[in-house]
C-alpha cells in the first residue's frame, strides 16, 4: 500500500494523483499486475462525481484496505475465469488485476483497473526460500495453509510441509 503524502511542501517524487484520496481502489493504485485474493463482497451506495448516487457491487481483497467497484466487464471476467455467476462462490479466489489505458467511460479514453480473463500463475520457490519458509513455519510466523496458497509447489515440498 502507498504511504499518503504527507502536508507541506513538496520536495518528493509524488504521483499528482496520489494527492487525490479516494474511498475506492483505482487505476492509480497499482502500478503492475497484482494478484488479489477476494474475501468479501458489499452491495453499496457509491458517490460518484458531482454527487451522483449509484448502487454498486463492490469486492474487497486481502491485499488492499480498499474495496473496487464492480463493473459489468470485470464481473463477467471474474464469473468466466472462477465458472461461478455468485459473488460469494468468489471468496477467497484469486484473480489478477491490471491497468487498462484504454477503457472508454461517459464518452472518454482514460484508466480503469481490469481483470485479466485467466487465472493467476503462482509462482515456484527455490530451495533456499522453501528452507527460509520452513523455519518460519516451524517458528510460529507463517502458516502452511498460506505456503500451499502462495505457491506452486514441488511433490518434495508438499511432501516436506505435510511433515511439519
Amino acid at each position: 500500500m502507498k504511504a499518503k503524502p504527507k502536508l507541506g511542501p513538496v520536495n518528493g517524487r509524488t504521483k499528482w494523483r496520489d494527492y487525490f484520496e479516494s474511498d475506492y481502489l483505482a487505476s492509480w493504485d497499482i502500478d503492475t499486475d497484482t494478484v488479489v485474493t477476494f474475501t468479501a463482497f458489499k452491495y453499496e451506495e457509491v458517490t460518484g462525481e458531482k454527487g451522483r448516487k449509484d448502487k454498486c457491487l463492490v469486492a474487497y481483497f486481502k491485499e488492499f484496505d480498499k474495496g473496487m467497484i464492480l463493473n459489468v466487464t470485470n464481473s463477467k471476467t471474474i464469473s468466466t475465469v472462477h465458472e461461478s455467476i455468485y459473488p460469494i462462490d468468489w471468496i477467497g479466489k484469486q484473480v489478477t488485476l491490471y491497468v487498462d489505458h484504454n477503457v472508454q467511460m461517459k464518452g472518454e479514453t482514460t484508466s480503469g483497473l481490469r481483470v485479466r480473463p485467466v487465472l493467476p500463475i503462482k509462482p515456484r520457490i527455490g530451495d533456499e526460500r522453501f528452507a527460509k519458509m520452513v523455519d518460519a513455519i516451524k517458528g510460529g510466523k507463517y502458516e502452511k495453509a498460506m505456503a500451499y496458497e502462495s505457491f506452486e509447489l514441488s511433490d518434495e515440498q508438499k511432501k516436506t510441509l505435510a511433515s511439519l
